[in-house]
């Protein structure tokens, strides 16, 4: 997700400083106060209903969270990435 940060929206300029290793955002220092969600929390919607607004109360910029294969492809051949859409969402 970092990759495609604001670019978009407003051409916001992301880069890695080669001296201090820092993310900068707009040449500002970007600080990641970030969450991780273990293998078990990152499954159904309601579950992005609860945990991911508990996060954004902590102030949290940043979720990491695994997301398995079986949840976009739950048959073979069939592709359904609205779980994951719903995660997005849900975090933005």
């Amino acid at each position: 997700m970092l990759a495609g940060y604001g670019q978009a929206q407003n051409q916001t300029q992301v880069r890695i400083d080669k001296a201090s290793g820092q993310l900068l955002i707009q040449g500002k220092p970007f600080l990641i106060p970030g969450g991780e969600l273990g293998n078990s929390s990152a499954g159904a919607a309601a579950q992005a209903d609860q945990i991911l607004p508990s996060m954004a109360k902590l102030n949290l910029n940043t979720v990491l969270m695994p997301v398995a294969w079986e949840q976009i492809e739950p048959q073979e051949g069939i592709v359904d990435f609205n779980i994951l859409d719903h995660w997005i969402d849900v975090a933005r």
